[in-house]
């Protein structure tokens, strides 16, 4: 082989590695192929095909439409998340905690209750109540706190939004706040404001 025709064949290489090694992470990675990837190996095959190769291709088709589906549903997920947080006023995570309680744990509800929950009730509170809502990347709790020793406010309610560190273990990621004031321009409605 001349000089030329080796840097030609390492040339080939070196292109071939930049394109097909990332690509082929980003596959393995549960990604998808670049808008790009059809339009050169579809018309690069030329060779007919049988009817086992059109079973494959209705089984990649299968997948690729359930990856689309997934990729959509988050996408919808996280546009709801932002759209939820929205009717919140941010609260800062270390601001929730009291001394010796988790912000980590097994149990999203768990968690949030032992941060936020009454465990006694005074004079006109109501107990706690949680809804939890699990979505695919994500789990968010609500917990609601009516009744209160301020007069001024009428009731609580708290957003914490909870993203997996492991398989078994939630953090908390975000949380917000709402309020119910007993008196001003919308009393017993949820809001953001301060309650005067």
């Amino acid at each position: 082989m001349t000089d030329s025709e080796n840097k030609k064949e390492s040339f080939v290489n070196k292109l071939l590695l930049a394109v097909v090694v990332p690509v082929a992470i980003a596959l393995l990675a549960g990604g998808t192929s670049p808008w790009w990837w059809s339009e050169i190996f579809d018309r690069a095959s030329s060779t007919p095909t049988s009817t086992a190769d059109e079973g494959n291709k209705g089984e990649e088709e299968d997948i690729g439409e359930a990856i689309d589906e997934e990729e959509a549903r988050i996408a919808d997920e996280a546009k709801q998340r932002l759209e939820d947080r929205a009717a919140y006023r941010e609260v800062e995570v270390r601001r929730l905690i009291r001394r010796g309680i988790a912000i980590q744990g097994t149990d999203p509800r768990e968690i949030t209750f032992n941060i936020l929950g009454r465990a006694s009730l005074e004079e006109g509170e109501q107990p706690s109540v949680l809804e939890p809502q699990s979505f695919t990347e994500y789990s968010v709790v609500t917990i609601t706190n009516d009744g209160s020793g301020d007069d001024s406010v009428r009731g609580t309610r708290h957003r914490l939004e909870f993203e997996k560190i492991d398989n078994q273990r939630w953090q908390i990621a975000w949380a917000g706040m709402q309020q119910r004031c007993s008196r001003g321009q919308n009393p017993g409605e949820w809001t953001t404001e301060l309650c005067p």
